[in-house]
């Protein structure tokens, strides 16, 4: 995964900013449309939430309308975020090459991973909820309530909230030995240090 679109261009430090701005020019023209499609979408959504807000009846009812809507919502920020920061770091020439787990730096990885899985889950659940309702009307209008319906929602954002933390760990665990090889290498300025590592 890389944050930056232009992850690799501070290796080459040969070319000059400016050739490097006129390189990823048409980057900048692409990420206009994350951020014109992005904010469109965030209006969208936010309008959705509101509605299914609105009532009481609405909120019982239609509730993981409404989460639905709020991880689009997340995800459709993500999408704005991360056309708003890569345009500055392309005008900016701030090209870093970033690893999976230094990526987590960045805002949009979060609003990704959460808005995509919560409206996974969303679905999942009304997809749930209209079997039981056709296969087994008795029961849904028995066990299928608006306190079950309340449960399942949050059920839903704690699911996305742990597949985040389960991917930033992981991705944590995958970036360690990286870390010791990278203290185990000797380096020009501290040969002791070096040695001494080594030792360790």
């Amino acid at each position: 995964m890389q944050c930056n679109p232009a992850s690799n261009a501070s290796s080459n430090l040969t070319t000059p900013l400016v050739e490097q701005r006129v390189l990823y020019a048409e980057l900048l023209e692409v990420y206009k449309y994350y951020i014109g499609f992005g904010i469109f979408a965030v209006i969208t959504n936010i309008v959705c939430m509101l509605v299914v807000l609105s009532k009481r009846h609405m909120r019982e009812k239609y509730g993981t309308f409404g989460v639905l809507s709020f991880g689009y919502l997340l995800n459709c920020l993500g999408i704005l975020l991360a056309g708003l920061l890569r345009t500055h770091y392309i005008s900016g020439n701030v090209y870093n090459s970033l690893n999976s787990f230094e990526c987590f730096g960045r805002p949009w990885p979060y609003l990704f991973i959460v808005g995509g899985h919560l409206p996974a889950f969303a679905l999942l659940c009304m997809g749930v909820e209209r079997l039981i309702a056709v296969n087994k009307p008795l029961i849904y209008r028995t066990y299928i309530t608006a306190r079950a319906r309340i449960i399942a929602n949050i059920v839903c954002v704690l699911l996305s909230v742990i597949s985040l933390l389960v991917g930033a760990l992981a991705e944590d665990a995958d970036e360690q030995p990286r870390r010791k090889k990278l203290r185990k290498t000797p380096t020009r300025h501290d040969p002791i240090r070096a040695t001494l590592t080594n030792d360790d």
